[in-house]
């Protein structure tokens, strides 16, 4: 049933796709922006906005409320979308994506230095993985110790206020960058 839904969400937007640009066509660059993502697609765009500039994602899969639209084998990114409204929420750079924020963190980078530029973390918690992808101890520059097995798998540190999540490998660096909605005050 959730294929079929998927499959019926791809095929209502379709129609945008024969009018695919080119990436250079875009005038975007690789630069990762807080809040939003790219220049030209981000957080609060349509589905349609990534459909017309980047074609048809490399995969789609979700459940009812979430779908992600998936280009990592062509762009190494890929974007959580609300299924009903059809509004990308989060933007996710992976690993091997080549851009970087504008204060210049990018993939790799070590989690001190993130920290350093974000002025630390306000709480730091120790919580299974479930609790640190769900951010059960809030959102303004919180830092996670995420356990699998009673270890230590990765960390995650999210600043709502700056727009930006990252998860960490397990040896602190830069794994994902995410560009999420700035919280308003």
């Amino acid at each position: 049933m959730c294929k079929q839904k998927v499959a019926i969400f791809l095929m209502g937007m379709a129609f945008v796709c024969a009018g695919v640009l080119s990436w250079a066509e875009t005038g975007d660059d690789w630069t990762i922006i807080e809040g939003r993502g790219l220049k030209t697609i981000g957080v609060g765009d349509d589905t349609e906005q990534a459909l017309l500039v980047l074609g048809p994602p490399d995969s789609v899969h979700g459940g009812p409320d979430l779908v992600q639209l998936v280009y990592k084998k062509t762009h190494k990114f890929h974007f959580l979308v609300r299924r009903k409204e059809h509004k990308i929420v989060e933007a996710r750079f992976d690993r091997g994506y080549q851009g970087r924020l504008t204060n210049g963190i990018g993939l790799d980078a070590p989690l001190s230095e993130v920290l350093r530029l974000y002025g630390g973390a306000n709480k730091t918690v120790t919580v299974s993985m479930e609790d640190a992808h769900h951010c059960s101890q809030g959102t303004d520059k919180v830092l996670y110790h995420a356990l699998k097995d009673g270890k230590v798998a990765a960390h995650k540190f999210i600043t709502t206020r700056h727009g930006v999540l990252f998860w960490f490998d397990a040896e602190g660096r830069v794994s994902q960058i995410v560009a999420v909605p700035k919280a308003t005050e």
